[in-house]
């Protein structure tokens, strides 16, 4: 193992030097993962890494003048330095070290990995995962009732190594998880500080109150931000449900498969405007993701039809003068413009969704801007409104972007070797068979960085979560989302078929991670759902 904890860092630190994009590799069993990230050697290693990346970022920062390039970097730089934060001394705790190194290398992979996008797997894997999956069912192993009693001994080997023992502050080894029973493992923890989940001493704390709670550390990061910027006035707290009502035109984007545009509220704070039938069911499978113990996702709701759910004004006159047809990005001063573009980027047909237009005058502007908060930009005072168009929907949905508090990544994936090795991610297999959830894909599980202003006003990452996003492709089955009445129940859901617990699902993407999902994994998530 010693040669082996030499040589991950050797063979990582020569592709950096070549220039070359490879994940690093760490040991593919849970006992020489364990081993892997307890090892001295290897954080050293790791933590030498990280300084020849920072160091040579540093390089590109001084050479370049392009502003867009230079926030780029600061941001990596930024994430980087986290990273190398979280590789702790021998000092510290079992769990310290481990989780620290964990951290550290699943956030140098996600830099490594960049935006790679997932394409749709082969055929013969999509018809087993779809077809197969919702005739046959996917399969968690089955333990039989008669030896969940007795120890797993060589079994302990397929078991997590970040199963928590708090009397020590430490995970167990293979060693002593092979002297204990199925059930004695399903009832185990994941430990306090896991980025994806909450431990079950985290998750009693909220209760009934995690989404209230959720919301509330969105409020409170985006109120700092806002005061630190001059946008809101110190000591008031950002009215997140007010401003969201009356949202401004930035542009219209091309971006995935969805249609969406581009807005700010009053006070600056990027909004998501989508359309389409995943906005309703986002808001309801990303809470019940929150509730069951989720750390981090997505802020999203649905709106009901009319202004006092949404009012979106449009850009202002002259913003269209550079757009040029075929461009990803283009503004709308017109509500015709905004379908066009809409039509042009996603073939997508806004007219049915629409319930009322346009433009702000005099005699109108009190009712089309009466939930417009104040102490927001100047700029966009209703006096400084007038000529603008406006619109209404039936339907549409918005999601918070809290750039400054939250900077979300790509690359946080469920398919690399911690992510096989972890209970919280192999558990997730069970849920979202559970809701349905069809796009799993890695790029849908993003790292959140959240971030803090320090000394001299400076904003810096504090903290790093992993979390689902994108959860519009559930409940529902594989042709639609949000038919809760198409969703399996009782036997028709889940039984007992080929020596394993069987859950008929379709869905278009499995992560490695799931492969490694043991009975113990699945029982402990159970628990999280039914509590």
């Amino acid at each position: 193992m010693k040669i082996f904890a030499f040589l991950v860092p050797f063979i990582l630190f020569s592709s950096l030097l070549r220039g070359e994009v490879l994940l690093p590799e760490v040991p593919r069993n849970a006992a020489g993962l364990g081993e892997s990230l307890r090892s001295n050697h290897f954080r050293i290693e790791l933590r030498e890494m990280l300084s020849q990346r920072i160091g040579a970022l540093n390089e590109e920062l001084g050479e370049t003048n392009d502003e867009d390039d230079r926030d780029d970097l600061e941001d990596v730089l930024d994430i980087l330095t986290f990273a190398r934060s979280q590789l702790v001394d021998e000092g510290a705790s079992d769990r310290e070290i481990v989780r620290g190194s964990a951290s550290a290398y699943r956030i140098f992979l996600s830099v490594q990995r960049g935006k790679a996008k997932q394409q749709l797997p082969p055929f013969n894997i999509l018809f087993r995962n779809v077809v197969w999956g919702t005739l046959f069912g996917h399969g968690i192993p089955l333990v039989p009732e008669g030896l969940r009693a007795q120890p797993v001994s060589d079994a302990a080997a397929q078991e997590s190594p970040f199963l928590f023992d708090p009397s020590r502050d430490a995970f167990y080894t293979t060693d002593e998880l092979s002297r204990k029973s199925p059930e004695e493992i399903a009832g185990l923890d994941i430990g306090p500080g896991h980025p994806a989940w909450l431990s079950w001493a985290e998750k009693s704390q909220y209760g009934d109150d995690r989404i209230e709670q959720f919301e509330g550390e969105m409020i409170d990061g985006v109120s700092k931000a806002l005061w630190s910027k001059g946008d809101l006035m110190a000591g008031r707290e950002y009215p997140l449900n007010e401003a969201r009502k009356v949202l401004f035109l930035e542009e219209v984007y091309l971006s995935a498969t969805s249609p969406k545009v581009e807005t700010e509220d009053v006070f600056g704070v990027e909004w998501k405007l989508k359309w389409g039938d995943e906005p309703a069911i986002e808001p309801v499978a990303n809470r019940l993701y929150l509730l069951a113990g989720g750390r981090a996702t997505d802020l999203v709701f649905a709106n009901e039809a009319g202004s006092n759910e949404l009012t979106l004004i449009l850009n202002k006159a002259g913003a269209t003068a550079d757009d040029e047809k075929g461009d990803d990005e283009r503004h709308a001063e017109t509500v015709a413009q905004l379908s066009e573009a809409l039509r042009d980027f996603y073939g997508f047909d806004l007219a049915p969704y629409i319930l009322e237009t346009g433009v702000i005058t005099e005699a109108n502007v009190g009712h089309i801007l009466r939930h417009l908060p104040h102490g927001g930009d100047e700029d966009l005072e209703p006096s400084r409104l007038m000529g603008r168009h406006w619109v209404t929907f039936k339907e549409s949905g918005v999601e918070l972007k809290p750039k400054k508090f939250i900077r979300r990544e790509d690359g946080a994936p469920l398919s690399d070797m911690i992510s096989r090795h972890d209970r919280a991610t192999r558990g997730l297999y069970l849920f979202d068979l559970w809701i349905e959830n069809r796009d799993v894909k890695d790029d849908n599980q993003k790292a959140f960085y959240q971030r803090t202003e320090g000394v001299g006003g400076d904003w810096a990452v504090s903290d790093y979560y992993e979390g689902h996003h994108d959860l519009g492709l559930s409940l529902g089955g594989l042709s639609s989302s949000g038919k809760i009445n198409r969703l399996r129940s009782g036997n028709r859901f889940a039984g007992e078929g080929f020596g394993k617990l069987r859950f008929k699902a379709p869905i278009f993407f499995k992560p490695k991670s799931w492969k490694h999902a043991t009975w113990a994994d699945g029982k402990w998530m159970a628990r999280h759902i039914a509590t």
